[in-house]
């Protein structure tokens, strides 16, 4: 999860800032069950790379074509745009460019040739997941979202209840068929899905949603910091917090001070204040020298064997 950094708050010399604050609490799965003793999660400030689909082309709805797939403009991830940015989505004839960062079309495929399709796209994909019913109704619900968004990019509102209560969408729950998503699910495509994420494209295009509620009134791109292309460049400062809870309690101790957590917020509540020095980082990326121009923050999460979820109270 990347976020851009006001420009009056990127100095971080000139602002004074001296710590990263929040407050925080890991489980794992629907269930709540505890963190993976080698879960960890990593913050990095400082400048991120935008190139999401890692191509080194700017990739963004603004600009895609409705009708044809010029020459040049299809990559190993997607279809980038030939046409001349405006900050508006275009809707035409059924066709949007709110397609998501790859260019490509599973949400209103009855409108476009092949050519438009990720199932057509990446087809090699589709071939490639298995047939028939496997016995695990977890993973045959897997296959089925795959089949029907081969990208994973649709998007979806919270109280998309055609969606998310789909029975061959969702697998079992507790050993048991569940007949609708659980609470983390409903938000796995709400911000990072993209594909007819707008509010324009959700009133006029998405005849099978029930909220008809979008999230942006833009285009989305790579370019989170509006330079006009997408920035390449990895050069920040990283942060390790362990997520497991017994790592968690270790540090929380009162006698430990040389970490970055401080505490649980109310004994056995399970959450903890994490209070990171911004100039005591676990390890630097790139070039980086110094706190002058903090562009970005990025939270990302390694080492679990099963799903998992990460409540934040606050982030300051």
């Amino acid at each position: 999860m990347t976020t851009r950094i006001p420009d009056t708050f990127s100095d971080f010399d000139l602002k004074n800032v001296e710590f990263l604050e929040f407050v925080m609490r890991p489980f794992t799965g629907p269930t709540g069950t505890e963190a993976d003793d080698d879960a960890s999660l990593f913050v990095d400030l400082g400048r991120i790379s935008e190139d999401v689909l890692p191509d080194g082309k700017d990739n963004s709805e603004d600009g895609l074509s409705l009708t044809s797939i010029a020459q040049g403009t299809l990559t190993p991830w997607g279809r980038i745009p030939n046409g001349t940015p405006d900050r508006v989505i275009a809707i035409e004839n059924g066709r949007t460019e709110d397609l998501g960062l790859d260019g490509l079309v599973s949400t209103v495929a009855e409108t476009y040739e092949a050519a438009f399709l990720e199932t057509t796209f990446f087809s090699r994909f589709v071939a490639s997941l298995p047939q028939g019913a496997t016995g695990n109704s977890v993973l045959d619900a897997e296959i089925a979202r795959a089949r029907q968004d081969p990208s994973g990019d649709d998007y979806h509102h919270f109280r998309d209840e055609t969606f998310f209560k789909a029975p061959a969408l969702f697998g079992s729950r507790d050993g048991r068929r569940s007949p609708e998503a659980y609470l983390q699910q409903r938000f796995l495509q709400f911000y990072p899905g993209h594909e007819l994420n707008t509010f324009t494209a959700q009133r006029t295009l998405d005849e099978t949603s029930a909220s008809k509620t979008g999230n942006s009134e833009t285009p989305n791109s790579e370019d989170l910091n509006q330079s006009g292309g997408t920035n390449t460049e990895n050069a920040h400062f990283q942060y390790r917090i362990p997520l497991s809870a017994a790592r968690l309690r270790e540090l929380a101790a009162p006698e430990r001070i040389d970490d970055f957590v401080i505490g649980e917020t109310k004994p056995g509540s399970g959450w903890y204040l994490i209070r990171i020095p911004v100039r005591l980082p676990t390890r630097r990326v790139g070039g980086i020298t110094d706190f002058t121009n903090m562009e970005s923050i990025r939270l990302w999460t390694t080492g679990h064997r099963a799903p998992a979820t990460v409540r934040f109270a606050a982030i300051d």
